[in-house]
């Protein structure tokens, strides 16, 4: 055999050696984005939450560093994570970091005035008739009034805004309901942004202070609490 010629055969079986016992370069891991195909989803924008541990700008920023994209906003406590600007590849290669619980594309959000596949109880609220209809408008209204039964409230308490009165005290007899923990102004049928619009509230007094007031919740921990 010429020189040359084994020379040529030599690099021919190297080659082949080491395509047999060199492993192919791994294409970067890769995760699922979430809602990234949604049709309000904000191009560009993702929610980024941590597995573990607290969340900071030295993390998010490390985590920017090593797939690219920037950091939005930092938050934490209900939720570790950040916001970021990201590539959909980008957002897709963040996605699959052991650290990253997941990576969703921002949305955007707007508020409905007719709520479809509404719970028996907003449905009730606002349709009189049945059959109910499964939906609910979110329209202003006038002239309800809230009955609440439980060890009492304080009416002059601000947030009732002046629409709070007694009903009937079943403890001691009289019409004065304010003989316990009480029901706070933060319940849902007085907020501002509960289905009923600036309700009336009355209040009756059927449960003594000795009430359980549940875990986590001393007595007169309520805003409307008499105490």
């Amino acid at each position: 055999m010429r020189p040359a010629t084994r020379g040529a055969a030599i690099l021919a079986g190297t080659a082949i050696a080491l395509s047999l016992t060199t492993p192919a370069f791994a294409a970067p891991a890769t995760g699922t984005v979430l809602y990234a195909d949604s049709a309000t989803a904000i191009d560009g924008s993702y929610v980024v939450v941590f597995k573990s541990g607290e969340a900071d700008r030295a993390r998010a920023d490390r985590l920017a560093k090593r797939y690219g994209g920037s950091v939005d906003r930092v938050f934490g406590n209900a939720v570790e994570g950040y916001t970021a600007k990201l590539t959909a590849v980008q957002a897709a290669r963040l996605a699959g970091d052991p650290s990253v619980a997941s990576v969703e594309a921002d949305q955007v959000v707007r508020i409905a005035d007719t709520q479809t596949s509404a719970p028996w109880g907003l449905d009730r609220i606002d349709q009189r008739a049945l059959p109910l209809n499964s939906t609910y408008n979110y329209t202003a209204s006038s002239g309800v009034t809230v009955y609440v039964v439980d060890t009492g409230i304080r009416i002059t308490h601000q947030q009732f805004g002046g629409r709070a009165s007694y009903g009937y005290d079943a403890v001691e007899g009289d019409n004065v309901a304010q003989d316990g923990n009480g029901t706070g102004p933060s319940s849902p049928a007085w907020r501002p942004a509960a289905p009923t619009v600036s309700p009336r509230t009355r209040a009756s007094s059927v449960f003594g202070c000795s009430t359980t007031t549940g875990p986590g919740r001393r007595p007169g921990s309520s805003p409307a609490s008499t105490g």
